[in-house]
């Protein structure tokens, strides 16, 4: 069942976000639209932000962001605060009292950093502050904390799926960034904290840290130079034969936005993801095909032994949430055109 006003598909939200004691709820269990529930969003001029704020928007709910001056995000949501690089946990207690949102998504951080000192300094510091702020409030509002499934590292045994209850052993800086976040965070008991382990998003504004944003981007830098050689071009890539489990950006939001619901227990982790991988080779034949003038991947290295890093869903899915593979051929070509390049065979 889908909740009303929301732009995505393929999960249900079994309610809807907090909005005192007996919040207003519709015969979908879910929130009404235009109760006016205000929602804390950090991190809303990222990837993610841009998508949870307009799923957050598009249900009725009023969207409160931090950040830089001249962050995108001030023209994505309702109100925007401009704030330094890292805000203090009395300044955060301000704004919370202030504004009472309902609901605290923390989304700001970051892949990469000058230092790893600079890592941890966003990537666990924020989140502390943010999380004791949000203690220090007689009624503590719920948080929703992005994690990430670099938490895990390199699976057990790769043919099995990572669940919840899977040793985490990040082989990154930043995976063990997001891992500490996440202790943290569910050590906070005075906290209603839901930890939200995303798996590989993909769409419309996803940073070239990430193999689809890297190849699309790829792909459009090639596009005037195609232009004039029809002969088009070769892109590197290292090997192809790796299994992710990538999720839609928008889905992905549609899912954070159910994860605020007041029957979805807090202190626990739940994996985003759809339990199916799709191997890098896949996804470079789907752009090929969408691409406008020849285009191949050509892998650099050998595909030894086995690379598959895929979620378990149960927990998601007990909570009533299903998140479906993306439709590859849509997001992929819905990433082309918001780089500049008509894609072969548009899709409707």
């Amino acid at each position: 069942m889908r909740a009303p006003g929301l732009p995505v598909a393929g999960y249900r939200a079994p309610g809807g976000l907090r909005s005192g004691p007996n919040p207003v709820r519709d015969a979908t269990g879910t929130i009404s639209r235009g109760t006016g529930v205000t929602v804390l969003v950090t991190g809303a001029g990222g990837f993610l932000g841009g998508h949870l704020c307009r799923a957050l928007r598009a249900a009725g709910h009023v969207t409160l962001a931090m950040g830089r001056p001249e962050g995108a995000g001030r023209r994505r949501v309702d109100t925007y605060l401009a704030m330094g690089d890292l805000p203090a946990t009395d300044w955060l207690v301000g704004i919370l009292r202030q504004h009472r949102p309902g609901c605290v998504y923390h989304l700001a951080g970051t892949v990469s950093a000058p230092s790893n000192e600079a890592l941890y300094r966003i990537n666990l510091t924020y989140a502390l502050r943010l999380l004791d702020a949000c203690a220090a409030l007689v009624a503590p509002p719920r948080v929703i904390l992005l994690g990430s499934a670099a938490e895990y590292g390199p699976p057990e045994d790769p043919l099995r799926d990572l669940h919840e209850a899977h040793p985490t052993r990040p082989v990154s800086a930043y995976g063990a960034s997001k891992l500490a976040q996440t202790q943290y965070a569910l050590s906070q008991y005075r906290v209603p904290v839901v930890v939200a382990r995303a798996f590989n998003p993909i769409g419309v504004g996803m940073p070239t840290s990430g193999a689809a944003g890297r190849f699309v981007s790829q792909v459009a830098e090639l596009a005037n130079t195609a232009a004039l050689d029809r002969a088009g071009g070769v892109i590197d890539t290292g090997p192809l034969h790796g299994i992710r489990d990538l999720v839609a950006a928008q889905e992905l939001a549609g899912a954070l936005v159910a994860l605020a619901a007041p029957d979805v227990t807090p202190g626990r982790i739940y994996n985003l993801c759809t339990g199916v991988g799709t191997t890098m080779r896949a996804l470079t034949e789907a752009l090929t095909a969408l691409a406008p003038f020849p285009v191949r991947f050509q892998p650099v290295g050998s595909d030894a032994g086995v690379d598959r890093a895929v979620g378990d869903p149960s927990r998601l899915a007990a909570a009533g949430i299903t998140l479906n593979p993306p439709d590859l051929p849509v997001v992929l070509g819905d990433m082309l055109r918001a780089a500049g390049v008509e894609p072969r065979n548009p899709s409707p």
